[in-house]
């Protein structure tokens, strides 16, 4: 019998994230071993400047939380939350909304 490596999850959610960041024009910051933070960041091209936009921890991919800080970041967060349920068989992922005031 032959058998076929699947993806685990933690390459799955690599995947949705390197896609996205990629689609939006963002730059991904991915930290930690076992349990990873993905930081979304916009970036001035002038000024080398960086603005946190969207964070995903790795137990998104049982909760399909999403933290939007920016409104910038947006359309890559409701991205990355619509592949989280697609992709996890989530119900309905969480887009917290952390925007300033």
């Amino acid at each position: 019998m032959v058998r076929t490596q699947e993806p685990s999850d933690a390459e799955k959610l690599d995947r949705i994230l390197e896609d996205a960041t990629q689609k939006h024009g963002l730059k991904l910051i991915a930290t930690g071993w076992s349990r990873k933070t993905y930081d979304v960041f916009s970036e001035d091209p002038k000024s080398r400047q960086t603005t946190l936009l969207i964070r995903v921890e790795s137990f998104a991919t049982t909760s399909g939380e999403v933290t939007l800080f920016q409104p910038a970041g947006e359309a890559c967060a409701r991205e990355v939350a619509e592949s989280l349920e697609q992709t996890f068989e989530i119900d309905e992922a969480i887009l917290i909304d952390r925007q300033p005031d």
